[in-house]
């Protein structure tokens, strides 16, 4: 599938169902239960009769008190293949488990991380609120860390026989998120080299969190990995520290695995020249959403010859309107004329569309599909 024109796959995450938000917190609405099971036969998930059965034994109709850790788990489980199966009956060509067993980006793979402690809630914006670290010594991940990652590729590997693509979180963007106190000591007086401190602190990340990781996916039998880094743009001149960063941590693949990067809401142009010299394979982009023309920024990728496919963002996660075929298929084309070669595009959405109800989701992927279908028309496939 991967070697077609104009390759499917989500970016990450997507919503958790409605049944597991409040499970084993909250009494089940019958018509969440219903709803389920309905999206269940949907798309045909073997394991519908575990959440809910005529004889009233499944996971939601459980009396609250009597939800164990191990049905917790289950439920995760459960939710997980859901995910698989949304993604499968949309006809996605790539995928992964819609990171239903984790929480979100930052804080989640933070917990792995030795040399990590929590610093206080931040508020993000709006009502939206996040747990901030502190690395107040040098950074590993953890055995228990290493264990989930590895853990949660090989259930998901269990359910689907299409490309798995698991995600981590970059070195960039976890010490960019951070408080560097260990650090900024290590390199002198507390505010004297800020930039000094962050360089060897997002090093030090890439070499002992995520390239471990990327070598036990690699052992695991993973065919492509990819790092998220919403942060990289956020400081021109720091650019190739983070491509730095991703080289180092892309010593961790085997030789013949796809090395994905997915960026957005950004001003690519900020990564250049220094991108050039990445080791990355396939870049996921967001295009839809942005304030700028980000399309331009494909003409820097062909003027710097740079021959890594572009997984072009073609579904906006901000917004319930479904963008129809017709739309991402000219998206689609666009973009392969500007690189000059339709082999290097690739089609996803912005991010991950946790963002939008499930029903959303779906629809927003099944158009995608479609419009990659039509713009392979246009090449005779």
């Amino acid at each position: 599938m991967r070697d077609r024109l104009f390759p499917t796959q989500e970016v990450g995450s997507l919503q958790r169902p409605y049944w597991l938000q409040g499970f084993g917190r909250q009494r089940q609405e019958q018509r969440t239960v219903e709803d389920a099971v309905a999206w269940g036969k949907r798309l045909r998930v073997d394991e519908v009769g575990e959440l809910a059965n005529g004889s009233g034994t499944g996971l939601l109709q459980k009396p609250l008190g009597s939800i164990t850790d191990a049905d917790r788990e289950r439920a995760k489980e459960i939710a997980t293949i859901y995910a698989i199966r949304m993604q499968e009956s949309a006809g996605l060509d790539i995928l992964f488990n819609g990171e239903q067993q984790r929480t979100e980006m930052y804080s989640f793979m933070a917990n792995f991380v030795n040399g990590m402690s929590e610093a206080g809630v931040l508020n993000a914006f709006d009502a939206n609120y996040f747990t901030k670290f502190s690395i107040d010594g040098d950074v590993s991940v953890s055995e228990r860390g290493d264990a989930f990652f590895a853990r949660e590729f090989a259930f998901a590997r269990k359910h689907t026989g299409r490309t798995l693509k698991p995600c981590l979180t970059g070195a960039y963007t976890m010490v960019d998120w951070s408080y560097l106190e260990h650090y900024m000591r290590r390199n002198g007086s507390p505010r004297a080299d800020m930039e000094k401190a962050k360089e060897s602190a997002v090093i030090s990340f890439a070499d002992n969190v995520v390239r471990p990781l990327i070598r036990t996916l690699s052992v695991k039998g993973a065919a492509m990995v990819q790092i998220d880094e919403p942060a990289a743009a956020t400081n021109e001149a720091e650019s190739r520290i983070f491509v730095e960063s991703l080289n180092r941590s892309f010593e961790g693949a085997w030789n013949g695995m796809e090395k994905a990067v997915h960026l957005c809401y950004s001003d690519y142009r900020r990564l250049f020249p220094h991108i050039a010299d990445s080791k990355a394979t396939l870049y996921l982009i967001e295009f839809t959403n942005h304030a700028t023309n980000t399309f331009e920024a494909l003409r820097l990728f062909r003027e710097y010859g740079i021959k890594a496919k572009i997984g072009v963002g073609v579904v906006d996660i901000h917004t319930d309107a479904i963008e129809s075929p017709e739309k991402i298929r000219d998206d689609i084309l666009m973009a392969a004329k500007m690189l000059g070669d339709p082999s290097l595009v690739s089609v996803n959405p912005d991010c991950g569309l946790r963002t939008r109800r499930p029903e959303i989701a779906y629809a927003k992927l099944c158009s995608m599909v479609k419009g990659a279908e039509l713009a392979r028309r246009e090449f005779g496939e």
